[in-house]
């Protein structure tokens, strides 16, 4: 729709002119200064779109320590995502969130690949490797307390088991 991509241009236009007004009155002031001037801003639509403005950059910087941190710049293997999801879960429980409400929306996950692995995974528990020690292993990992060392031990066990499975499947 042609109106609708003109109105859009528009409001960039607006935007950017708001923005260079803002750029040259704001040079004589130190960042401080500007600070508490804005503190007399009342409106709340302006304190409310900083306030996502903010949640989006705490997220972006979270997510930036918490892969850096685990994945190092190399390729992010299942374990790296493993670690990771941990670390975000550990944060969460210690914001208030309980395993609960995080299981819970959990079920928001819309993506049909990610549910088909849970579905998998819950097949083989059922049907045919239901003595496996992988899968008692699988228990105990979900059980594991929040410290790194267990998680690199149930990591080490969690590799094990899925070598044991692939030699298995192999000699069927």
């Amino acid at each position: 729709d042609v109106a609708a991509q003109d109105s859009a241009i528009a409001g960039t236009m607006v935007h950017k002119e708001s923005q260079q007004r803002l750029h040259d009155g704001s040079e004589r002031y130190s960042p401080l200064t500007m600070d508490r001037l804005r503190s007399h801003i009342d409106h709340a639509s302006y304190w409310e779109r900083e306030a996502h403005f903010l949640r989006e950059e705490l997220s972006r910087h979270i997510w930036t320590v918490i892969t850096g941190k685990h994945q190092g710049g190399r390729v992010a293997g299942a374990d790296n995502w493993r670690e990771t999801c941990a670390e975000y879960r550990r944060r969460l429980l210690r914001q208030g969130s309980t395993l609960t409400e995080i299981r819970r929306r959990r079920e928001y996950i819309q993506d049909n690949a990610y549910w088909e692995e849970e579905a998998a995974v819950l097949r083989k528990a059922r049907y045919g490797i239901r003595h496996d020690p992988c899968v008692s292993q699988c228990k105990t990992i979900g059980k594991m307390g929040n410290t790194t060392r267990k998680t690199k031990q149930a990591n080490a066990r969690s590799a094990k088991c899925k070598a044991k499975t692939i030699g298995r499947a192999r000699r069927r």
